[in-house]
């Protein structure tokens, strides 16, 4: 009877050994189909802007000989820009444009009124910008040789400043000048002194002309600076200039 029961509890621990052994089917898991490859996409053509275009400061002459300069400048950012052409467009018919495809140009045969003249800027795809300076001449007084320049705005490369850009431009060589400014609300011209690197610690207002072809990165060859030694500079002097 004993070894029946023996017998019977390892055909029992053997099936059950069986039973705990078994194996799970092995399963595998596959990423899902990642459909069409998009065709490649083509590369984007850069879209052709049109120029820039500044055709320099308005200004008031008292002028003895009837002539100044015009001074515009010019920019592309696809550096394609393939002329520059001036017109005056309104003012006395006396006007003579010297080259009228020059950025700098000559103007003589002013008289007493108001021009304006008109920069266009083209590039090699036929777009193009225009801008206007307006050019007030005023009868003689007892400063026959006068430019006053109005609504300047103040810039901060070192110290406030004011530019007149391309001033060697608009003077005779070798004349010389005095430079003034007038601060808003007030009907006093203030001279203005040549730079002196060891000027008297009370001067406010003084002067430079770059001479420097790169502009030592900051300031403009041929353009006239006003430094100011103060701190209000909210306002939108005028600048004269005579000579």
């Amino acid at each position: 009877m004993m070894k029946s029961s023996i017998a019977l509890l390892s055909i029992f621990f053997l099936l059950m050994l069986s039973a705990g052994c078994k194996r799970e089917p092995a399963t595998f898991h596959f990423p899902p189909y990642p459909g069409p490859v998009p065709p490649p996409t083509k590369p984007q053509l850069q879209k052709n802007t049109a120029p820039s275009t500044h055709a320099g400061q308005d200004r008031t002459l008292k002028l003895l000989l009837g002539e100044t300069t015009l001074q515009g400048s010019g920019h592309d950012a696809e550096d394609n820009i393939q002329s520059f052409e001036w017109e005056k467009i309104s003012g006395p018919n006396s006007c003579l444009i010297e080259n009228k495809n020059d950025l700098i140009t000559k103007i003589s045969g002013l008289e007493k009124g108001v021009y304006q003249f008109e920069l266009t800027a083209t590039d090699s795809k036929g777009l193009f910008n225009k801008d206007t300076v307006k050019i007030t001449v005023e009868a003689l007084n007892v400063n026959p040789q006068e430019m006053v320049f109005n609504s300047l705005e103040w810039i901060f490369p070192w110290y406030n400043a004011i530019e007149i850009s391309n001033f060697s431009h608009l003077t005779p060589s070798a004349t010389s000048f005095n430079v003034f400014i007038q601060r808003n609300g007030s009907a006093e011209w203030k001279k203005v002194s040549a730079f002196d690197p060891h000027h008297d610690a009370g001067i406010k207002y003084e002067y430079f002309i770059e001479t420097r072809s790169d502009g030592g990165g900051i300031y403009h060859f041929g353009s006239l600076y006003i430094f100011y030694y103060g701190m209000d500079v909210s306002d939108t002097p005028s600048v004269k200039i005579e000579y």
